[in-house]
């Protein structure tokens, strides 16, 4: 068996975990919902007022662009319209390819244009996702403080607020102290040999790269500003879902349905989260006292057009990407050359 078999394996698996669990919510969403109802829901809703979503999906996207600005100037030499353009590749890479591969395709695309590291962009990558975790909670806290305050000491929702903010403030340390985590990972990993600590400590250190927007206090304060800039404008994605569909909610609901939505982001799912997305952001109008069947129909209108047009845009990058990471993969292979089979005399 190739040593390449069991990854393979694994990433199968996940992916048939991901379609099962995709497949198990997306029955819970619709198993007491008719099809004439979503229909019949649906040809009510405003076409105008939807398609206004994908004006907030752009300007949230730019808030993303502006925001990789900061977070990758210490990594490579990046322009604005690839930044942008690598925002498209992974927001469209993940909603038609399994295993988040988005990610994958926009770090390989940073590497081939910007001249990083793939440790630096892997680095930088992490931290804006966390950056995302972070805001998201923070902004719930602060919107829905009443919420937060009826949760039992034991909630969950504390205990994942800690481990962010824990998160955040190593990633502040590790990038104003990168020499010290270098070392610091040298030495634990020296226990496993002098060869592998030098190789740990070699990536660690493109790894802290990665979070260089955070030695100043200026990027510090930028990049929460466009990650907030990015969740405001999906909040107004999400009111303006409601708004199409003429429903007169309190203030607080779009920023209510946002949360949900990403809470169904955290499972293992199929491309676009479909199932889980849908059985979330549906429980957050069912919570505001919507009917099942409008709330539904909200939701699948929503979630297609917050997937599938930028999808759609971005397919003939994905292919280049896809292309690209599979010739990386065949040079890496052929580098490595075949295992000997000559045997001992």
């Amino acid at each position: 068996m190739s040593q390449q078999a069991p990854g393979r394996a694994r990433k199968i698996a996940f992916t048939l975990l991901g379609l099962a669990v995709s497949a198990l919510f997306a029955w819970l969403t619709l198993r007491k919902v008719s099809v004439a109802e979503l229909g019949q829901h649906m040809l009510a809703a405003s076409l105008p007022i939807l398609l206004l979503s994908l004006v907030t999906k752009l300007v949230g996207m730019l808030f993303m662009t502006l925001r990789s600005t900061v977070v990758l100037a210490g990594v490579g030499h990046f322009r604005f319209m690839q930044l942008f353009r690598s925002i498209f590749i992974v927001t469209g890479g993940n909603a038609i390819l399994p295993l988040r591969l988005g990610e994958i395709l926009r770090i390989g695309f940073l590497v081939r244009t910007g001249g990083a590291s793939a440790g630096a962009c892997l680095g930088a990558v992490a931290l804006e996702r966390l950056l995302d975790m972070f805001c998201l909670v923070a902004l719930f806290a602060v919107v829905m403080p009443m919420t937060m305050l009826d949760l039992p000491a034991e909630s969950s929702l504390y205990a994942f607020a800690l481990v962010l903010t824990v998160g955040m403030g190593g990633s502040l340390w590790a990038a104003r102290r990168p020499e010290q985590v270098v070392v610091v990972a040298g030495r634990l990993a020296g226990l496993a040999g002098p060869v592998a600590a030098s190789r740990i400590q070699g990536l660690v250190g493109r790894l802290t790269q990665g979070l260089s927007s955070l030695r100043s206090t200026r990027g510090v304060i930028l990049v929460m500003l466009y990650t907030l800039g990015y969740w405001m404008a999906s909040v107004g994605s999400a009111a303006v879902w409601l708004w199409a569909f003429d429903l007169q909610l309190p203030w607080y609901a779009p920023f209510l349905v946002l949360f949900f939505a990403a809470m169904g982001s955290f499972l293992p799912s199929s491309p676009s989260a479909v199932g889980t997305y849908h059985f979330f952001t549906t429980q957050a109008l069912l919570l505001l006292g919507v009917g099942r069947a409008l709330a539904t129909s909200v939701v699948v209108l929503g979630h297609a057009l917050a997937f599938f047009p930028v999808a759609l845009v971005s397919l003939p990058w994905l292919v280049i990407e896809v292309i690209a990471l599979l010739d990386t993969r065949r040079a890496e292979r052929h580098s490595s050359g075949p295992p000997s089979s000559s045997r001992p005399e």
